[in-house]
C-alpha cells in the first residue's frame, strides 16, 4: 500500500478510531531496555554484612566502573571485555550486578568461573544468594524456582529464560557442559594452565559461547607473574583503555581539551615516616593534590585508549570487538584503600625486605605484573660474604639467632644435611653442613645421621642450643625414610616430598598419616626457592639476609650447589610457564637442604616475631610447649600446628 493511500484512510478515521488505534499499536512497542548501570542503580541493593556500604547500589561512587558495565550491556557491541586491576575497585559487585541484571532485565544461558570450586561455592553462599535475597527485582525469579522446571542450587541458578552455572576453574566438566551466552572469568591469573589433561580451562569455557554470535565475555584479574599472567597480555591484545583525569589546579574547569593525567605511583610522595601525609604530585605543574580531591578527579574523569593500532577508535565504535582496561588501586574511591593505605603498606614491604610482600604490593595496589624469571646469581658473590661467627671461638651460634632446623636430602650413596639458624625478619645463619656417605639402603648411615640430629651447639648467650626440628626429603628411599622419621616423630623429624607447582604457596600440611604411618608434608619447592633466591640478592645484615661461616664446609661446591638453578620461560601446552632449570651436570643438594630448613620452620608454626619481642631462645622443651599449644589451638591435630 503506498504511503499516500495510508495518510488518506488515517484522515478519513474519527478521532475515537485514532486513538484506539494509536493505543493498540503503542501497547506493541518494546520499551527501551535499560544498560547495566542504570538497571543497577535502580535496582542492585548491597545486603549488609557483604558490604561495608550496605544500600542501594550507586554507580557514581565508582565512576570509572561505568563504562565497564556499559561494554557488558546488550546496546554494546563489545564481545570481549577485559580489566587488569588493582583491588578494592568494586569489580566483584559488577560481577554479582551482571548476573542479576541476566536473571531480571537479560535472560539467557550464563557461566561465572573463579579459580576452585571451594572459592565460587563460597561465593554463591556469602556474596550472590545474600544479593539475590535483597534485591525484590530478581528474588522471585529465583528462589521461587524449586519444582521440576527450575532450581536455586547453590552451583546452578535458573530462571525465566536462563540459567546461571557457576564452576571452579580446575574442574573441566564445570566449564564443557552447556553452551552460554555470558561468560564472567574471575581472577584468571590464578588458573591452572592445563586441566585434568583436557587444556586451557579459558579456552575450555570459550568454546561453549561458539553457538550465540552476540556472547559477550568478561575476563578480569588482579595481575601475578609477568612470564605467565593471562590478564595482561589480553589487556594488551584490546585497545588499552586506561582512566585519565582533570588536576584541580591546572584543569579546575574539567575541560576535555585541557590537562589529563593516569595517576601513577612514582607521582605519590609523603613526609618520611608520616604515610598519613600522602598526596598526588601534577607531573605538570608540580602541585599537590590533597586525597579529598580525588572524588571530583573520579567524577570528571574518562576511559581513553592507549593502543597505537585502535587510538583513533572511540569507545562507542561498532567496530570495538575487544575492550581493555587497566585502572590501579590508586583509583579507590575516599572511604576504600587510600594513598596512605598505599604508602604504608609500600613501607612495610620495603622494611621487611620481604620480596613477596613486595609482589603483593606490585600486583593488588599497583595493578602491574611482576617478573620473575632472571639469571643465574654469581656464586663467588655470595661466598665472598662468609664470616667468622666467634672469633675467639667460644660459641657456634651468633646472638640474632633463635631457633634451629636441619633440612636432609637423600641420595643413594650419601645423605647431606644443613643445621640453620633463624631469626627476626627472615634473617638466617648456616651453621653446620655435613655429607654422611653410605649406602641410604643400610642402617648404618642412618645411625650417623641420627646421632648428628642430636648434636647441641654453644650459643653466644652462653645456652646450648639443639636442633628443634628435621626436614628429610623422601623422594628416595621413601620406605627408608618413612621407617626412620616414624620412630623419631616425638623429636619434629619429619618426612617431605617436593613438587614443582606454581599458586599453592610454600607448604601443604596432612591431615592424616599416610599409609605408611607418617605425617608427610608437601613442599611446593617453586614458591620456597623464589624466596631462597630472593633472600641470596640481600646485601646488608638485618631482615631476609642470609648469613654464611667462613670454614671448610662452606666452599665452592657449597655454593654453586646453593645457586645452581635458574627460573626460566619455556613453552608447554601452548602456554608461557617458569620452571627451575638444573644445568647438566651441576648439583642442587645445597639447595634442596635450604628448602627443607625453611619449610620445616613453617611446619614448627612459630612466630619468630614473638620470639624477637620477649627475646626468647627456643630449646627442645620450649618447642614442644609451644607445639602442645597449637595443637589444642587445632582442635587436637598432632601434626597440624598452625
Amino acid at each position: 500500500m503506498a504511503k499516500s493511500q495510508i495518510n488518506e484512510i488515517w484522515k478519513a478515521l474519527k478521532p475515537q478510531a485514532k486513538t484506539v488505534f494509536v493505543a493498540f499499536f503503542s501497547s506493541l512497542s518494546v520499551p527501551p531496555r535499560e544498560d547495566l548501570d542504570e538497571w543497577s542503580d535502580e535496582n542492585r541493593i548491597l545486603p549488609e554484612g557483604t558490604s561495608s556500604e550496605h544500600g542501594l547500589w550507586r554507580t557514581s561512587r565508582f565512576p570509572f566502573l561505568k563504562e565497564i558495565m556499559k561494554c557488558l550491556s546488550p546496546s554494546s557491541s563489545v564481545k570481549y571485555i577485559d580489566v587488569q586491576k588493582g583491588s578494592q575497585l568494586g569489580f566483584t559487585e559488577v560481577m554479582i550486578n551482571w548476573i542479576l541484571y541476566t536473571i531480571d532485565h537479560d535472560p539467557g544461558p550464563m557461566l561465572y568461573v573463579q579459580k576452585t570450586s571451594g572459592d565460587v561455592s563460597d561465593f554463591s553462599d556469602q556474596k550472590l544468594q545474600t544479593s539475590i535475597n535483597a534485591c525484590p527485582a530478581v528474588a522471585d525469579k529465583v528462589n521461587g524456582r524449586r519444582d521440576a522446571k527450575g532450581s536455586n542450587k547453590k552451583l546452578m541458578k535458573t530462571f525465566p529464560g536462563g540459567f546461571i552455572a557457576l564452576g571452579g576453574a580446575e574442574s573441566a566438566s564445570s566449564l564443557r557442559s552447556r553452551s552460554i551466552g555470558k561468560l564472567a572469568l574471575d581472577e584468571v591469573d590464578s588458573y591452572k594452565a592445563n586441566i585434568q589433561g583436557e587444556g586451557d580451562p579459558i579456552l575450555l569455557a570459550e568454546r561453549r559461547t561458539s553457538n550465540f554470535p552476540d556472547c559477550k565475555i568478561f575476563r578480569i584479574s588482579t595481575p601475578g607473574i609477568d612470564e605467565t599472567s593471562r590478564i595482561h597480555p589480553l589487556y594488551e591484545m584490546g585497545d588499552q583503555r586506561q582512566y585519565f583525569l582533570p588536576f584541580p589546579h591546572c584543569n579546575a574547569s574539567a575541560e576535555k581539551s585541557g590537562t589529563y593525567f593516569v595517576i601513577k605511583w612514582k607521582n605519590i610522595i609523603w613526609d618520611k615516616g608520616h604515610t598519613d601525609t600522602a598526596r598526588l604530585v601534577c607531573p605538570t605543574c608540580g602541585c599537590e593534590i590533597g586525597e579529598h580531591y580525588k572524588t571530583w578527579m573520579l567524577e570528571n574523569g574518562e576511559w581513553r585508549a592507549q593502543n597505537p593500532h585502535t587510538k583513533e577508535q572511540k569507545p562507542g565504535d561498532v567496530d570495538v570487538q575487544s575492550a581493555s582496561f587497566f585502572i590501579s588501586a590508586l583509583y579507590s574511591p575516599l572511604g576504600f584503600f587510600s594513598w596512605s593505605d598505599a604508602a604504608r603498606m609500600f613501607e612495610e614491604a620495603s622494611h621487611s625486605k620481604d620480596r613477596e610482600q613486595l609482589k603483593v604490593f606490585v600486583n593488588t595496589v599497583l595493578g602491574e605484573t611482576w617478573k620473575e624469571s632472571e639469571q643465574g646469581m654469581s656464586y663467588e658473590l655470595i661466598k665472598n660474604r662468609c664470616e667468622v661467627y666467634s672469633p675467639d671461638g667460644t660459641f657456634d651460634i651468633p646472638l640474632g639467632v633463635r631457633i634451629l632446623t636441619a633440612g636432609a636430602d637423600v641420595q643413594a650413596d650419601r645423605i647431606e644435611c644443613e643445621v640453620l639458624g633463624h631469626g627476626a625478619g627472615g634473617e638466617t645463619w648456616s651453621v653446620e653442613y655435613k655429607v654422611f656417605y653410605g649406602d641410604t639402603s643400610q642402617d648404618q648411615v642412618w645411625q650417623e645421621f641420627d646421632l648428628f640430629l642430636q648434636k647441641s651447639y654453644r650459643h653466644q648467650a652462653g645456652i646450648r642450643m639443639n636442633i628443634s626440628g628435621a626436614a628429610v626429603d623422601s623422594g628416595f628411599q621413601s620406605k627408608k625414610v618413612y621407617s626412620f622419621c616414624r620412630s623419631r616423630e616425638h623429636r619434629r623429624i619429619f618426612p617431605i616430598k617436593g613438587r614443582s607447582e606454581w599458586g599453592k604457596g610454600t607448604l601443604a600440611r596432612p591431615r592424616k598419616p599416610n599409609e605408611y604411618g607418617v605425617w608427610l608434608f608437601i613442599l611446593y619447592v617453586d614458591e620456597i626457592k623464589l624466596k631462597i633466591n630472593s633472600t641470596l640478592k640481600e646485601s646488608s645484615p638485618g631482615p631476609q639476609y642470609c648469613h654464611f661461616p667462613k670454614n671448610e664446609m662452606y666452599g665452592d661446591n657449597y655454593f654453586k650447589g646453593l645457586t645452581a638453578e635458574v627460573l626460566t620461560r619455556t613453552r608447554r601446552g601452548g602456554r608461557t610457564v617458569l620452571e627451575w632449570v638444573l644445568p647438566k651436570g651441576a648439583r642442587n643438594e645445597a639447595l634442596d637442604c635450604r628448602c627443607y630448613n625453611l619449610s620445616m620452620l613453617e611446619i614448627l608454626g612459630v612466630d619468630m616475631n614473638v620470639l624477637v619481642e620477649k627475646n626468647i631462645l627456643m630449646t627442645n622443651t620450649q618447642v614442644a610447649s609451644q607445639q602442645q599449644k597449637n595443637a589444642v589451638q587445632n582442635k587436637g591435630r598432632r601434626i597440624r600446628m598452625r
